[in-house]
Parts: C-alpha cells; structure tokens; sequence
C-alpha cells in the first residue's frame, strides 16, 4: 500500500474517491476499484475505507491477502462487518479452523441478541437480525466444510429463525438431505413467518418453502394463487404447477428405465434393465466359469456385504434421511439376480419415501421375478396410480416400462384385454 503525503490534504475530497470505488465496484471493474481503494485508505486510514480494500480484494479472490490486511488492522476482532469479512475470506481460502476462530470470537463483540449497534458501522444500514443470521450462515457453511453436519444444521436453523428469508440456510438443511421429512415439516412450522412478513408475504414464502420439501412423500393440493407464486402470470405458465413435486431426483430415470423383456416362446420373461445390458453381460462372462450357481451367490452376497459395510458414518447418515442409497443398492442387488436381498433394501428405502412410485415399481420387478404375478401386479398398478395423480392423468414416456411391465403381469394373471391395452399405451407414447 502506498503512502500518500500531499502538500494540501486538507483540499483533497476523499468522498469522491470513495465514489469512484463504489462506481468501479458495481461495474464489476474490480482492479480499478482496489487501485482507487488503496489510495483512499492511504489517506485517510479509515476502518470502513479498510474494509472496501479488503472487498475488493476478495472480489479479485485475493483471499488471504484481504484477510492479511485486516488482521494486520487488527479489525477482525474490533469490527464485525470486518470479522465477517475475514472469516469470508478465510473460508473461501479453505482456512476452515482459522475462519472458525474468528466467527467464534464474534460472541465477544457483543454481536448476540440483544444487539450492540456501537460495536460497527454493520447495523447501519442492515437489519439486525439479518445481520446475525448472515454470520450463523457463514458458520454452518465452516462447521459443513469441517464435516461436523449437527452443528452446521443447528447453525442453519437458527440463521433462518432470526431471518426467514434467509434462503441458502433453508436450502442448505434440505439439498443435502440434513433432515428427515418430518424434521423438515417441523422445521417449517416452527419458523417465525408470521411475526417477520405480512399476511401476503408468509403465503408466498410458505408455498415456495413447501415446494422445496422432499419430492416423493404426500404433496398438498394446490393453493389458489400457487403456480403465480411459482412461475408468475404469464402465458402457458399455469400448468407448470404440476412439476412443483419430483418424486426423486433425476438420475434415478437413468437407473430406473428398465422393463421385462418381451418374452419368447420358450422362456419366461426376465428382467432386463436396459442401461445395464453390458454390464450383465459382462458379470456372466466373468462368473460363467464358478464351479456352481451356489458359488456364484454365496461370492455376490460377500460383495454386497462388503459394499454395504463399507459405507463410512457419513454414507450411514445419509440413508437415514435420503432413501436413494438403499434404492440404489437394491438396484445393484437385482442385477445379480439377489431378490431377497434386494425386496429387504427396497424395503427400507420406502420406510423412508412411502409414496416414491420408482420404489413401488422395483417391488413390482423383484415380486415377478418370484413369480408372485398378483404382487407384481398390485405393484405396478400402485405406482401407476401415484404417477397419474401426481401428472393429473397423465403418464409420461419415460414411465412407459411401467405399463409395459404391467402389461406382463396381466398377462400371466389372463387378464389379456388388460395386458393388451397396457401394451397399446406404450406403442402410442412411442410412436
């Protein structure tokens, strides 16, 4: 930083510099802005004019360096908007343990409910409790990256309490899946909305809260003005209220486009899942030369025990709370023929999502591979119901291998008008 002794600092109008950095800064022409920064502070030695160095250096990802000059200042520990600032940046840096330092010496300043406003220049202009709910953010985001989830999902919570608009803190105790569907439905009715919005703002923040809950268990009906919450009034946009609720996350098509294969005049249909037909192939080449079917199971169990036993605490956690591993280790299961083992994952993953039709569906596929077409039958015609409610009737291309499988089932059971109709929906969703 350079020093600056003019002759007549008295004539100098600092304000204009510091306009200058604002003006750079919102131009996004942040080199130019931390030039003109620099000089202001040489200056005047200012701690707010400190501060705007140090963010434009961290708008240039200059991270330790802005934490540098405001440890050197000794602000990360007489200013909060500076402590903030250096516990940004120390988190950006991966300086985890350093960053957690500083955002636990906060509590020292004062910066807890009541607030201090003579503490910084922070609460000048922002609201107190979005102030602190931005630190409690910043603090789950450290304790997150620290692998420490409770706390970070404490932290989270109480960010949201003290500002329910706060929506990172909200997404992230959901997008991770730190929450059951329970805690999330409590977690929603606990939070203070009516105490921090209107009447029309609580309706319009608890519509688009609920949209973002798990997407394969029960969704409401629709309110009055949902999808204008959603999407806005414009034209076409009203039926896009229907995609509100994702029973499960996308990758689980890829997993679950499968179908039972059109059966021959000498076998019985078998269950082929079409994205794995290789990989099927491969694993019977590489077992074909076992001594006995007997072999070959008791060496898939060990591995599918093995595989399960290697899920480390965090893998643990997360099928507590998200259905999707047990699915995916059923999945797996089922494609070395394991139907036990594969129902019992199955099993578990709809203890979890009791609705999601994809869980409904493999059910369906391991009770025909037991030849128990009534189950399978019931099954498949479980999730069909689910999809329609959720479409409004309507069943997408993706799901015609359900109505090809029950199609399957009806015909085994001799229900062959049935069957026939089933698989006439999917030539028509193909064609």
């Amino acid at each position: 930083m350079e020093e600056i002794k003019p002759s007549n600092t008295s004539n100098i109008s600092v304000d204009n510099y510091r306009k200058l950095v604002q003006t750079y800064i919102d131009l996004h022409i942040y080199s130019t802005a931390l030039f003109w920064a620099d000089k202001v502070v040489a200056i005047t030695g200012n701690p707010k004019d400190v501060y705007w160095l140090a963010q434009c250096m961290y708008l240039l990802k200059q991270y330790h360096r802005a934490a540098y000059l405001l440890k050197s200042k000794n602000l990360d520990r007489t200013n909060l908007q500076c402590a903030y600032l250096t516990a940004r940046c120390l988190f950006e840096a991966n300086e985890l343990g350093e960053a957690l330092k500083i955002i636990n010496n906060i509590d020292s300043m004062n910066f807890v409910p009541p607030f201090n406003t003579s503490t910084s220049f922070l609460l000048i202009n922002t609201p107190k409790n979005q102030a602190y709910s931005s630190f409690l953010l910043l603090k789950g985001k450290i304790l997150e990256g620290m692998d420490n989830r409770g706390l970070a999902a404490d932290c989270y919570k109480q960010a949201l309490h003290f500002d329910v608009h706060c929506f990172e803190a909200f997404d992230s105790l959901i997008k991770y899946q730190m929450l059951t569907s329970s805690e999330e439905e409590d977690l929603l009715k606990s939070l203070p909305i009516s105490d921090q919005c209107s009447i029309e703002e609580a309706e319009i923040l608890q519509t688009l809260y609920e949209s973002k809950l798990k997407k394969y268990h029960t969704h409401t009906l629709p309110k009055p003005n949902e999808s204008k919450i959603m999407f806005g009034s414009t034209p076409g946009s009203t039926d896009r209220s229907l995609n509100i609720m994702h029973l499960t996350p996308n990758p689980t098509f890829i997993h679950s486009g499968f179908s039972l294969s059109t059966p021959t005049l000498v076998s019985t249909p078998n269950v082929v899942r079409n994205n794995d037909k290789n990989l099927k192939k491969t694993e019977r080449d590489i077992l074909k030369n076992d001594d006995s079917q007997m072999q070959v199971e008791s060496q898939e169990n060990a591995c599918l025990i093995k595989l399960k036993n290697s899920l480390d605490l965090q893998v643990a956690e997360a099928e507590r709370l998200c259905h999707l591993p047990l699915l995916y280790i059923g999945l797996e299961c089922g494609l070395t023929n394991n139907v036990r083992l594969a129902d019992k994952f199955f099993q578990q993953a709809q203890s979890i999502a009791p609705d999601d039709p994809f869980i409904m569906h493999e059910k369906g596929v391991i009770a025909f591979q037991n030849l128990d077409y009534k189950t399978a039958e019931t099954q498949f015609r479980k999730a069909l119901e689910r999809v329609k409610r959720i479409k409004k009737g309507i069943v997408p291309q993706r799901w015609s291998p359900l109505l090809n499988n029950l199609g399957h089932a009806s015909r085994k059971l001799k229900k062959y008008e049935e069957a026939l109709n089933f698989h006439n929906q999917v030539a028509a969703n193909d064609s």
